[in-house]
């Protein structure tokens, strides 16, 4: 049974390293790509701290910066898809160990 168990885990743990790697390589071409963006519009501010905060509004689809359209760079272009992906998955992933948690609960009963 143990053994079962091991094998059942392991492409969870794959895909939580997977779901790591996205959003470290979101987060640096995020960053990356928002530097670049904000030194082409000089209308926003562009300290280290400035560049997270845009940057870290890609996770929620809510980077003010972009509102504006126009052209990206490639960087950023994949940051702003990856990005919400990411939190897509962190929810679909939360409510998978809520519901099996909550499953494993209504079965010992």
């Amino acid at each position: 049974m143990e053994h079962t168990e091991e094998r059942n885990q392991t492409p969870v743990t794959v895909l939580r390293l997977a779901f790591i790697g996205l959003a470290v390589a979101a987060l640096l071409l995020g960053y990356h790509g928002m530097g670049i963006y904000l030194a082409e519009h000089p209308d926003y501010r562009q300290s280290p701290i400035d560049v997270l905060y845009f940057t870290l509004q890609l996770y929620v689809l809510d980077a003010e910066p972009l509102s504006e359209g126009g052209d990206l760079p490639w960087q950023l272009q994949v940051a702003r898809f990856a990005a919400p992906a990411v939190t897509v998955f962190a929810v679909v992933e939360t409510a998978r160990v809520l519901l099996t948690s909550e499953l494993h609960r209504l079965s010992a009963r």
